[in-house]
């Protein structure tokens, strides 16, 4: 289902459907669990741009530092 494009609500309708569970304490839980997990998707992505952005910023300075030689 990733890239789908659900909308919040329609999201939590989804795994309320998945799961095939009405219980309160889920349900009243849900919103907490979807956004743990949307955090969590935000600091991954951050970090692999970082690391990439600090990978090029190696590579370049190792570039410059070699081509001065």
């Amino acid at each position: 289902m990733a890239g789908t494009g659900f909308t919040y609500s329609q999201l939590k309708t989804a795994i309320q459907n998945y799961v095939d569970s009405s219980e309160t304490t889920f349900v009243d839980t849900l919103t907490t669990i979807i956004q743990a997990r949307g955090r969590k998707d935000i600091k991954r992505s951050l970090a692999r741009q970082f690391q990439k952005e600090r990978n090029w910023d190696s590579f370049f300075r190792d570039s410059l530092s070699r081509n001065a030689r």
